[in-house]
Parts: structure tokens; sequence; C-alpha cells
């Protein structure tokens, strides 16, 4: 007789998306399940990780920076299909690129140092979420799956 009493039938599909993100859109993402290293994502790549039993511990990891562990729990439930984004969204990003152009084209123009304080904010707030906020430098969501139809919000209604 086959002595199972630690190994489960149980087989949890985890669906994994990396956002699109213009920081951080060179590096590979590493994914690790239950400590291990499952794979690894570029910028707005999909991968699906099959895992033995019904209980996963997901976490994100991009050079220094990683996200917290999230526990996942598939019983009784569908496979969980997660987005993994970073703090420093898209818009950031723009406004502090903007912020330090400026000040570089301001201090060749004029010649004065003052100006280099206006690259002060966004490069504190990137040193910030880099250094001290580390371990929680990126974010796993769970994606809410669309309801099926053929109902369109973008159509009229047919009278």
């Amino acid at each position: 007789m086959k002595d199972d009493l630690f190994v489960s039938n149980d087989v949890m599909s985890i669906t994994v998306t990396r956002k699109s993100q213009l920081m951080d859109k060179q590096m590979p993402m590493d994914i690790l399940i239950n400590g291990y290293r499952a794979g690894q994502l570029k910028s707005g790549e999909t991968s699906t990780f099959q895992v033995p039993g019904g209980q996963a511990i997901l976490q994100a990891v991009l050079a220094l920076n990683k996200s917290r562990p999230l526990y996942l729990d598939a019983s009784g439930k569908t496979s969980p299909d997660l987005m993994i984004e970073s703090r420093m969204s898209n818009l950031m990003f723009f406004i502090g690129t903007a912020m330090v152009l400026l000040s570089t084209f301001l201090l060749i123009y004029t010649n004065e140092m003052l100006y280099m304080l206006i690259a002060v904010p966004p490069a504190l707030y990137n040193l910030y979420l880099r250094f001290l906020q580390k371990d929680n430098y990126l974010i796993i969501k769970e994606v809410k799956k669309k309801a099926s139809g053929n109902a369109s919000p973008f159509q009229l209604p047919i009278r």
C-alpha cells in the first residue's frame, strides 16, 4: 500500500501578469512560489504556473526590490488571476523625468545651481521607494474576471 499521507493530488493553476510600466521595463521580474524560483516575467507578459497542492506562497522579486508574500488557498475556488505592478506609476515616472529635464535645461541655460532643486523631489521619491520601501516596491493584486455576456458597454440598445 502506498503511503500518500503528505501527497496531495490537487494542482493549483496561478496566472500572473506583469503590468507594462516604463519604470524597470527592461529588467526581468522573478516569480517565487513557495520560496523557489518558478519563472521570469518581462514587462507586459503573462504566464501560468502549476502548483501542486491547494496552497501556495507567491512573491515577486525585481533586482533588490520585492513584494510582500501573498498566501493563496485554492480550496473550493477557481484559479487566481494576479497582476504585479511597481509602486512607481507611469504618471509619476513622466513627472519626475520632466522635472529632471527642466532643471537640467535651466541649469545649462542660466548657470544657476539652485535650479537643481527642481529635481530633488522626484529623486527623493524614487530613492524612498527603492531603498526604504524595497520590501513593498512591488504590489500583487487580484484581477477581477469580466462577466461573460454579449453586451458591450459601448453598444447602444436596439429599439
